[in-house]
């Protein structure tokens, strides 16, 4: 995962320069501040990653309901501020101007992230949530926004010391219930997540969706097919055959239309596997679907099957029935809540073999995939609509 903005993600890590004197410092003199017992404006923290913030949604729609009065703020990047802005707790989005995948050009942004750091400090927010577990200079808010009551990870050595409260983030815990561990100080109980999650969609996005869905036949099955997932982990992806061959066994079962998904840059991707399919009834969605109308047409399916990536988690967050396909990367911590059936290779020790995005190097070249047969996968499918999803 590192590879694509390997220069942004060192310069990160050099914070850790900064970080030994603020820890020996916080060390000697912990810092010591109760929670307020009716925040009145709440700054939370979220950058990376897309399929992440998904799964920090539930805890969101009960930070709300606990707090109906406070006003809500998150801060978010570039790439994951539109998804917050569909969230009905979000009382306001802000986007920190950094993407983290311009290598050295991040650093003109620097002035800017200054800027709205001073802002933050200006805002009056008596609670910080640092949902955040990748970048280190985030920490720094607990710092910036020194009267607030802040709650942050440990996923780092000495970083629980930079906030008033330190919550545990377990490597087996699912991601989404560790983000109510942020929450516990100020009473929140983690529940079960409330779904199907509500998101704002405007008229124009369902229209559009209504249209490329078309007209349901009777008895119709429809299912999305996500063959891709981000550049930065071609490791989980599973073969183009195999889900070629599962569409095949799919379809076997009675009627069923399918739908592929994917970025612009995965066109060719699901292009190569509608030719594999061979088959009737299947359409390439790649490289049309804008948040919102890809949320307002996975909505309208029956099923969706997937590699591990973030519209993987929206359509389980969205109440679909959801095959998720897992190579190197854990379903015990991302399988998210809802009607989600995990499947994953039984039979390899080496796996999982990553944490917080660092992947190692494979001298078996990631075989754990590869060994998946498609009716292994089929079983799943046949599982989550009949109900027993894990």
């Amino acid at each position: 995962m590192v590879r694509s903005n390997p220069l942004f993600k060192f310069l990160d890590s050099c914070l850790r320069l900064l970080f030994f004197p603020l820890a020996a410092y916080f060390r000697l003199f912990p810092r010591r501040r109760p929670p307020p017992v009716r925040p009145r404006r709440m700054l939370v923290v979220k950058l990376c990653c897309f399929g992440d913030s998904l799964l920090a949604f539930p805890s969101l729609t009960a930070l709300k309901a606990a707090f109906p009065g406070a006003r809500l703020t998150v801060l978010a990047s570039a790439r994951t501020a539109p998804l917050f802005e569909r969230h009905p707790a979000a009382d306001e989005v802000l986007s920190l101007p950094i993407s983290g995948l311009r290598g050295a050009l991040e650093i003109a942004r620097l002035p800017a992230v200054l800027r709205q750091f001073r802002a933050l400090r200006k805002g009056g927010f008596d609670c910080l949530l640092d949902y955040d577990v990748y970048y280190r200079f985030t920490t720094l808010l607990g710092l910036v926004l020194k009267r607030s009551f802040s709650s942050g990870f440990d996923t780092w050595k000495g970083r629980a010391r930079f906030y008033h409260y330190g919550a545990e983030r377990r490597a087996d815990e699912p991601e989404w219930r560790c983000f109510f561990n942020l929450l516990e100080p100020l009473g929140v109980k983690r529940g079960e997540a409330l779904l199907p999650l509500e998101l704002a969609l405007t008229r124009a996005e369902i229209g559009k969706a209504e249209a490329l869905l078309g007209k349901r036949e009777a008895g119709e099955l429809r299912v999305g097919v996500l063959p891709g997932g981000s550049a930065n982990w071609p490791e989980k992806r599973w073969g183009a055959d195999r889900f070629a061959a599962l569409m095949r066994l799919i379809r076997g079962r009675g009627k069923a239309r399918f739908f592929l998904f994917g970025v612009k840059e995965e066109l060719h991707l699901c292009v190569h596997l509608l030719k594999l399919y061979g088959g009737e009834g299947a359409v390439s969605l790649a490289g049309k679907t804008p948040f919102g109308e890809l949320a307002a047409l996975i909505r309208g399916m029956d099923l969706f099957v997937s590699n591990d990536t973030g519209p993987m988690h929206l359509a389980s967050l969205l109440g679909v029935p959801t095959v998720g396909i897992f190579g190197p990367t854990d379903e015990r911590k991302w399988s998210p809540p809802g009607r989600f059936r995990a499947v994953f290779p039984e039979r390899c020790a080496c796996r999982p073999c990553n944490y917080l995005g660092r992947m190692k190097k494979c001298d078996r070249h990631f075989e754990c995939l590869a060994g998946l047969e498609p009716e292994r996968v089929f079983k799943a499918v046949h599982e989550v609509l009949r109900g027993d999803g894990a």
